[in-house]
């Protein structure tokens, strides 16, 4: 549909000089890609992997080969393809980027990354697993006394509990029966010798 208003705009024109010529670039203009779009579809199975951002740039130039591209075209789709954090902090809105200087400092950012973060992330993990562990152990030691204390404190109870009942058995025995010692007065089931 596009190329067709374009060819039509062309023939309605009678001014040109050569309408065979314009035809031509109109309808090849209107369905030929950017060189941003057609670069960007050569190079989009492009990712960093294991590579530093100095050989990506090299190996995306390889690609492009003898295409002309635009530096900064060609730095932003370099740009898209580094890690996040790189990319922010690499990110030049310069229309006089020196991408091979960048690429250098994308080296050395991207290999301190490299080298800081995992270790980072895992000695921080590691250093939580070991004091989890270190709490569990003050807790499981601390379960185990209280369980000691509360098994010679339920011994000790029971042992004078035996003391006081056959001390008061042996005070009340004489006088009074159990029925009066627990009711007092409104016994009911008295006993002898009361």
């Amino acid at each position: 549909d596009e190329v067709a208003d374009n060819v039509r705009e062309i023939l309605i024109k009678s001014d040109i000089a050569k309408p065979y010529d314009a035809l031509k670039q109109a309808v090849i203009k209107a369905v030929s890609l950017s060189d941003r779009q057609a670069i960007e579809q050569l190079l989009s199975q492009v990712q960093i992997g294991d590579r530093t951002p100095s050989q990506l740039k090299n190996y995306m130039r390889s690609i492009i080969d003898d295409r002309k591209v635009d530096k900064n075209i060609f730095y932003q789709l370099w740009l898209r393809r580094l890690p996040a954090n790189v990319q922010q902090i690499l990110a030049v809105e310069d229309s006089d980027v020196d991408i091979d200087n960048i690429a250098k400092i994308a080296d050395r950012i991207y290999e301190r990354m490299k080298q800081t973060s995992p270790q980072r992330h895992s000695t921080t993990i590691d250093g939580r697993i070991d004091a989890l562990q270190k709490e569990i152990n003050v807790l499981c030691h601390k379960l185990t006394k209280l369980n000691q204390s509360d098994t010679q404190r339920g011994w000790s109870r029971s042992r004078s509990r035996e003391r006081s009942r056959s001390r008061s058995r042996r005070r009340s025995a004489p006088t009074i029966c159990w029925y009066h010692q627990t009711f007092g007065d409104k016994a009911r089931n008295c006993r002898s010798p009361c």
